[in-house]
């Protein structure tokens, strides 16, 4: 009699084990689920990550590309204004040369176009009566008693040489002073030498010479020649009508 609730009791804990078990093993299939569930969507999350990621270099990438471009459109409508008044200022002191009506206002056009565009408060102008010898006619911002050169003769000396090639000559180390010229500039009609025009220290805000300041010599060249040419045939005629 007594063996049979001690059976009962077993079979009792014996059922509670396996609904005990059961149970755990049906926990530990929804946690498995949901474990399964959070990996797919965390490694959904770092696919959505790495697009993310990429989508945002891409982005950069296509940032510093617009921004590259925009400082080169910058750069070049900068360079395009420069250009632009560089050309204003060439063809203003052009027809302040061929508008001039005495030689005195010519000599004080050449000095302002060297003074305000080139940027030099030190430029000696030269002329020749007979081509071979060259006096200081005109000056600004040169004192003429220091100068070691007040007159040379063509093709003697440094300057002398350089006008008698008839080319502009440049100092490469721009920024001399008295005869140590930054830019010699003759003066021709044709192939004959009227004079020169020496440019000697740069301001101190302008260290070196612009390509636009090349262009500024190659008109001084041309169109000074012709203006100081005008006018001294002007000036004969006058005289010999006189």
């Amino acid at each position: 009699m007594t063996d049979q609730p001690n059976r009962g009791y077993i079979f009792q804990v014996q059922h509670e084990q396996q609904q005990y078990a059961q149970s755990l093993i049906a926990e530990n299939e929804r946690l498995r689920t949901l474990a399964a569930a959070l990996e797919s969507d965390k490694r959904q999350a770092e696919d959505q990550a790495r697009a993310a990621t990429a989508e945002l270099q891409t982005l950069r990438a296509q940032l510093e590309t617009v921004a590259a471009e925009s400082d080169e459109y910058a750069g070049r409508y900068q360079q395009i204004e420069m250009q632009s008044a560089n050309l204003a200022n060439l063809y203003v002191a052009s027809y302040q040369l061929h508008t001039s009506t005495d030689r005195e206002t010519v000599l004080r056009v050449i000095q302002e176009i060297v003074v305000n565009l080139v940027g030099s408060e030190q430029v000696a102008i030269f002329e020749t009566t007979d081509g071979r010898m060259f006096t200081m006619t005109s000056s600004f911002g040169v004192d003429a008693s220091r100068m070691r050169v007040s007159r040379f003769r063509l093709g003697d000396g440094p300057i002398g040489s350089h006008v008698a090639t008839g080319r502009i000559y440049v100092n490469p180390n721009a920024g001399g002073e008295h005869d140590h010229i930054t830019a010699c500039i003759p003066l021709a009609i044709g192939t004959t030498v009227i004079g020169a025009i020496l440019i000697f220290r740069l301001l101190d805000h302008k260290p070196a010479l612009l390509p636009v300041d090349h262009e500024i010599f190659d008109l001084l060249s041309v169109h000074a020649s012709s203006a100081l040419y005008c006018n001294t045939v002007r000036a004969t005629l006058a005289g010999a009508a006189s």
